[in-house]
């Protein structure tokens, strides 16, 4: 067997097989909890599954002629939540985009990266994105910042709701503080 894949950037994988026996085996295919939607091809023609068990899908045939398996996976970016004992949470969510967890960046969104809140129902757009280290996708997204109702010596002041509509930019938590320092945020306010 031999794989190739263009993870974490894309959600292909081939896989090369061939075996030196004519009997029948399975080959199973790991299916993440990320991706919400596969396909799978043989030699290029779209196959089903014979069966899927604990986040596998199974393929069982003879493998005896050299084939090619690829498996598809759907590597859009979404917003995930934490488990509601997590109560630091609450309220807040992350981006993750197949394998991978985003963050916000104070060199992307401006410091106090906690005044931001993200539109949960807004659609996250992805862009490669050629100006990060080694060059990655990254994902926005439409937000809202709180403006500033004083000057930051001010400890407590009367509450006033302001805000400005901003897109929020986000990039693979791998690669956070690469670009100087600054405040890094994983779990965003929503609403």
């Amino acid at each position: 067997m031999i794989q190739k894949t263009d993870y974490p950037w894309g959600g292909k994988v081939t896989i090369k097989v061939k075996a030196d026996t004519a009997v029948p085996f399975r080959i199973a295919l790991r299916i993440p909890r990320w991706s919400r939607n596969y396909k799978i091809s043989v030699n290029g023609e779209p196959v089903l599954a014979d069966r899927e068990e604990n986040g596998f899908v199974c393929l069982e045939r003879s493998w005896e002629e050299e084939a090619e398996i690829v498996l598809e996976l759907d590597i859009k970016a979404f917003l995930v939540k934490a488990n509601q004992k997590i109560h630091y949470n609450a309220g807040r969510a992350a981006i993750v985009r197949g394998p991978l967890v985003y963050c916000l960046e104070e060199k992307d969104n401006g410091k106090y990266l906690d005044q931001i809140v993200v539109e949960a129902g807004a659609n996250l757009t992805e862009e490669m994105d050629f100006e990060m280290p080694g060059s990655c996708v990254t994902v926005k997204a439409k937000g809202f910042r709180e403006t500033a109702q004083s000057c930051e010596d001010v400890l407590y002041m009367p509450y006033e709701s302001r805000e400005e509509e901003m897109t929020v930019k986000a990039v693979p938590y791998f690669l956070w503080n690469n670009r100087g320092k600054g405040e890094m945020q994983v779990w965003m306010r929503v609403r």
